[in-house]
């Protein structure tokens, strides 16, 4: 059985209100779909460019890391330095003391000279 409508129920289905509505819903529907594909897209670039950038963070991170770190240590051995010295210092300075007690003024003045160039470098 075929299915062939004649001219004038063909005109009238055209311009029928339910044909135009069922239209821009499927035209609702492909905008839609359409959007969506290319948010995905979008969607996609946005996830790609946010690892590229979390790895970079990544690399940065562990590079500020590093640089603390040696940065640390390289305090850390002038700290040790200072400290040495200081220390030093103080137990000349009381050599010193202790020499002019007993009487051996020139032991004393040797030890003074020595911690002078040690405190003004000359």
């Amino acid at each position: 059985m075929s299915y062939k409508w004649n001219d004038s129920d063909k005109k009238i289905w055209d311009a029928s209100e339910v044909l135009k509505e069922f239209e821009k819903r499927l035209a609702r529907a492909a905008i839609e779909l359409a959007k969506k594909a290319g948010a995905t897209e979008e969607v996609n670039a946005l996830t790609q460019s946010t690892q590229e950038v979390q790895e970079s963070l990544g690399e940065v991170i562990q590079t500020v890391k590093d640089e603390i770190a040696s940065a640390d240590d390289e305090s850390t051995a002038e700290e040790d330095d200072a400290m040495a010295r200081d220390s030093l210092i103080n137990e000349l300075r009381e050599m010193a003391i202790e020499a002019s007690k007993t009487g051996n003024i020139k032991l004393a003045y040797k030890i003074e000279r020595t911690v002078d160039e040690l405190v003004f470098g000359d």
